[in-house]
């Protein structure tokens, strides 16, 4: 290990800091002789953490790394105990070969190395990176023994009271009942079950979420809007968990194929949780997602929001207007339901009656008549809209707009003296007037109901149990302030991590908000063309020095900020025009909407032949004018073994696969790649031409159907699930035509389970390969068919 007065001398010669700033770090440095000089430098705030490893990179000649950029390999990161990443400040990347890339502080560090090595067994390959993005990457990646016993203690601890589960819709069908009654005397699904759940509501989880893996289920609770990692479920109990909870979500467990829905309760020390329960089929079986919704919470008031004054003004303005609509817009899990709320409750002390339309009803509302929609027995947003008004209510609230009947019907109710409060999932103003013309609500109806638009967000609080102070990286700090245009020379404080935020550093949520009473120039927008406005930078950058503030006050990170509002890079908005038959919007330049534009394309191939029948047609019309000869067919590839016998018959060759002969037969044989996907096509096209393969490519069904009159292929690899026509039917309508019906045909799909490679195989294809695959593989598949075929 390098002395520290020699890497100091380091930093000094490349300009990092001066010989007084050094001297400062080594008098610091003494009162910690286990702390690395650069992590000295760095907490002192003499330079950058970024800066310290860059400079050691360069005078060492080692590759620096940013971790917060690349992707980790949690595979690796296994390789190396926690205790050991932390006492040698080093993380993990990924593995190559028998090589471990490895992320260092130090790289003059050679006993962290020699540890790594023997950790791991594998050769290192080291690379410096900042001790700060270390030391979050082993928080995010590794368990440190602190958060591993305060694991155990949860997942060992158990409720004061029985944990219950209240079948809520469930029909009566008495095997289901059997069959719960059953999975419920299993011991080992009934603890699992009661331990997930127990350790979701411990750390305040909105969602639970059961990911299967290839080897086990990867169980996740979303907490504060994201994702950490929970507990891990054997595979064998895969499918009794996702059954159990199916039949008391009142779903079919016995339908694993296709998504379901459905919905129950929970109690826990006299709370009751509402159950939100979904299924979705999956590559390693059903993922499955549980949402909890509280309905014991109190319902939030407008005080509760943390408004400033000048936006409670703005919303006390919009609440005085005695007729209107309000709409709430933000992305998913931003609050958009306790801001409706808190606007009600405002409303109700006022004697103004109240109804709501919900999905879920969330919070209980004194005095209101809460509507709970429930699309299986026809109760829909609209059927519920129109049943509501002849009760002649004073303030409505629609949980989300979904079509334009509902959209439409709550603007005319507010023209005629109701207040409406309705919700819409969009990131901005911008979007919300985007959603709603997408739905094809009429822009004059929209403009002259629409009373206001907030626009909200939730930030994560910075927890204040383990509160510590930090440097933002250089970069970021840069990008804020050019953006906010004012230099930030605040103290920066961030969470360190701890029992009681969960070891992220973020304890609960606050919000931030923008609020437009409308305007001329708000109707303008709506009008005419939204893309055009500035409305959109302004509302960000309002965002941004909201946000600004809580970081300057030490309430949460500029970190905080850059996920909240520069991490999603979404398309610029694009110009808008009308539909020229239907007058819906559509791109500038489009002159038919998607709907117009599949009835004009209808009515054209009623007047034409079909694809299929002109696919015959051509196709018999070839056989017909080619003259029968002795031809050479192709040859299998050369680099697969031959088959000395084939039992099989051959099948007689397709009429339009008639070749010249030539000594150069591979060079004759053409395959016809059909596939969506532009990456996987270059791929297989590049693999196929070095083994001197014709390469022709089609995007969906119908072009291939095309290439295959003109081009006339000798071997198809198509893609089951495909645009226009899926590979399925393409198949099919190959096998019915006589001049096809032998045209071999591989099926190099996406989607590998058995039922759909039976799919496969009665729709008539030779072989069936799933997505990933050996590209040696599909050599020797490819070959055994051709041998087959061109015997």
């Amino acid at each position: 290990m390098m002395n520290k007065y020699k890497i100091g001398s380091i930093f000094v010669k490349s300009g990092l800091i001066s010989d007084a700033a050094l001297t400062r770090a080594l008098r610091e440095n003494k009162t910690r002789p286990k702390e690395k000089l650069g992590r000295t430098i760095a907490r002192l705030r003499l330079a950058d953490a970024a800066a310290v490893a860059r400079t050691l990179s360069q005078q060492s000649n080692i590759p620096y790394i940013e971790l917060n950029t690349i992707v980790i390999d949690p595979s690796a990161v296994r390789k190396i105990p926690p205790e050991v990443c932390m006492r040698h400040y080093m993380l993990p990347i990924y593995i190559e070969r028998n090589n471990l890339v490895l992320a260092v502080e130090d790289p003059y560090d050679f006993e962290a190395i020699e540890a790594a090595r023997f950790a791991s067994g594998l050769n290192i390959r080291p690379h410096v990176a900042a001790s700060s993005e270390i030391v979050d990457g082993i928080k995010r990646y590794h368990s440190t023994p602190n958060e591993s016993t305060a694991f155990q203690k949860l997942q060992d601890a158990e409720p004061d009271e029985e944990l219950e589960f209240f079948l809520k819709h469930l029909k009566p069908n008495e095997e289901q009942l059997d069959e719960l009654k059953e999975q419920s005397q299993s011991p080992a699904i009934e603890k699992m079950i009661n331990t997930i759940m127990f350790q979701g509501i411990a750390v305040r989880a909105s969602a639970i979420l059961f990911e299967p893996q290839q080897h086990y289920i990867q169980v996740k609770n979303r907490v504060n809007g994201q994702l950490i990692d929970s507990i891990k479920v054997e595979k064998t109990m895969q499918a009794a968990l996702i059954a159990h909870f199916k039949i008391l979500g009142g779903m079919d467990f016995t339908k694993r194929l296709i998504p379901q829905k459905g919905r129950t309760q929970y109690k826990m020390h006299q709370r009751m949780l509402e159950l939100e329960i979904s299924c979705l089929p999956a590559q390693y079986g059903e993922s499955m997602i549980v949402q909890l919704l509280d309905t014991g919470d109190t319902v939030p008031v407008l005080n509760d929001l943390g408004l400033p004054s000048e936006d409670m003004m703005k919303i006390m303005r919009l609440l005085s207007i005695p007729r209107g609509m309000i709409l709430v817009c933000g992305p998913p899990s931003s609050g958009k339901t306790a801001t409706l709320y808190a606007l009600a409750h405002e409303m109700s002390r006022h004697q103004r009656k109240i109804v709501t339309i919900e999905k879920a009803i969330e919070y209980q509302l004194k005095g209101a008549n809460q509507v709970k929609i429930d699309e299986d027995i026809g109760l829909t947003y609209h059927k519920a809209f129109q049943s509501i008004l002849r009760h002649n209510p004073d303030v409505i609230i629609l949980g989300e707009i979904r079509d334009k009947e509902t959209a439409e019907s709550a603007m005319k109710a507010s023209q005629e003296g109701r207040l409406i409060f309705s919700a819409v999932q969009a990131d901005n103003i911008l979007d919300t007037i985007a959603r709603l013309n997408g739905l094809g609500v009429n822009p004059q109806l929209f403009a002259s109901s629409l009373s206001g638009i907030i626009t909200q967000r939730l930030v994560r609080k910075s927890c204040t149990k383990c509160r510590v102070t930090y440097q933002p990286s250089g970069n970021l700090l840069h990008k804020v302030e050019t953006r906010a245009k004012e230099k930030l020379a605040c103290e920066f404080l961030r969470g360190a991590g701890c029992q009681e935020c969960n070891l992220t550093g973020y304890h609960d949520r606050f919000g931030v908000y923008h609020i437009v009473m409308m305007s001329q120039a708000l109707s303008r927008v709506i009008l005419q063309d939204g893309a055009k406005s500035s409305i959109g930078k302004i509302e960000k950058t309002l965002l941004m020095k909201s946000i600004l503030t809580k970081v300057k006050q030490g309430e949460t990170t500029l970190e905080e900020l850059k996920r909240v509002l520069f991490s999603s890079k979404r398309p610029q908005q694009v110009a808008l025009s009308k539909c020229q038959r239907c007058r819906k919007p559509v791109k500038e330049g489009v002159e038919l909407c998607s709907d117009c534009r599949r009835q004009e394309q209808e009515r054209q191939s009623a007047q034409e032949p079909s694809v299929e029948a002109r696919v015959d047609s051509s196709l018999e019309a070839h056989a017909a004018q080619e003259p029968e000869r002795n031809s050479t067919p192709p040859r299998p590839v050369s680099q697969a073994p031959q088959a000395e016998h084939v039992s099989e018959s051959p099948r007689k060759e397709p009429a339009h696969v008639k070749s010249n002969t030539t000594q150069d037969v591979v060079k004759n044989c053409k395959v016809l790649i059909v596939d969506s996907d532009p990456k996987m096509t270059n791929h297989l096209s590049s693999a196929l031409s070095e083994k001197h393969f014709h390469v022709i490519t089609a995007a969906d069904g119908q072009e291939a159907l095309k290439k295959i009159i003109r081009e006339k292929p000798h071997l198809i690899l198509t893609e089951s699930v495909l645009p226009k026509l899926d590979g399925l039917g393409l198949i099919r309508r190959l096998r019915k035509a006589p001049s096809t019906k032998s045209l071999p045909v591989m099926i190099v799909s996406s989607k590998g389970e058995i039922v759909d490679r039976i799919r496969g195989f009665a729709a008539g294809t030779d072989d069936y390969l799933p997505k990933p695959f050996s590209i040696h593989e599909l050599f020797f598949r490819m070959n055994a068919i051709l041998r087959r075929t061109y015997k």
